[in-house]
This record gives structure tokens, sequence and C-alpha cells, in this order.
């Protein structure tokens, strides 16, 4: 196994969820993964925000048309429901997904996102961010929107 398949699997198996199937039907999913979506562009903006790109000139060519940034859901599961005064229960769910990103100097990160959404909100908790490649780093733990507060 791999360095990075092993820290990977090291962070699935802290958060409890597997790695292979999807919990629920597609089209239940909430759309909140992919190139152009919240978890990855706030995951592109802490890379820069902790230096390990040098700015957002170094991800893309013109506007918002990346180098090379392929996306992979691992997982998405629904994790309970979020009540708060006057407005209905929404499901919360936890996605998983797996980004490479390459600079416009070549340099290559391999990055997994992990956060709460809801089918109308993709922000529903800050982002968990775990660098696994060219080397291991936690860029932020992520809090649950379903912790209690105290």
């Amino acid at each position: 196994m791999g360095k990075s398949t092993a820290a990977l699997a090291l962070a699935l198996a802290g958060f409890g969820l597997l790695q292979n199937a999807l919990a629920e039907p597609a089209e239940k999913i909430p759309p909140c993964y992919g190139p152009k979506r919240w978890a990855t562009q706030i995951a592109l903006d802490q890379m820069v925000e902790a230096g390990l790109i040098r700015d957002v000139a170094s991800i893309y060519r013109e506007g918002d048309t990346p180098y090379f940034l392929k996306t992979k859901l691992l997982e998405s599961k629904k994790i309970g429901e979020y009540t708060s005064p006057g407005y209905p229960p929404e499901s919360i769910y936890r996605q998983i997904q797996q980004f490479v990103v390459k600079t416009k100097e070549g340099q290559s990160y391999e990055v997994l996102t992990i956060s709460e959404a809801s089918p109308k909100e993709c922000s529903m908790a800050s982002l968990a961010t775990v660098v696994l490649s060219p080397e291991f780093r936690i860029l932020n733990t992520g809090k649950s929107v379903l912790d209690k507060k105290k």
C-alpha cells in the first residue's frame, strides 16, 4: 500500500466511513463535490494560505480554468438531521472528496476534503483538509454542524 493510500485509509477509518460504496443513491447526494464546488475551492485557498501554493495564479490559466484539477467523490453518507428554530429539519451528509491539482510549475498535490452538506447548502460545517502528497499535512480539522453546542 502506497504512502498516500495508507494515509487516506487512516483518515477514512478515523471518520468511521467506508471507502467502497456510497451510502445513498446518487440522486439524493447533495451535489457539493467537484472542481468548482465549495469544498475544493476552500481547500485550494487553504493551500495558498499555508504557503504550499504561491498564489492562485499558480493554479489557474485564465479566470477559473485550472492547469490540472481532477476530483473524485469517495464517500457521501447521511450522518443525521440538523434542526434550527423556525426551520424544518435538514438531512446532513458527510462527503469525502479526493482531488489532484497541479500548478503551472508542475508541482502536483493530492488532497482529501471532508465536508458536511445538506441538499440546500454545501457549507454546513467547517471543512477538514488533508494534503496527502507530496507530504502529509493537515491544513484544517473541521467541526461538525451536529456537534452539540456547550
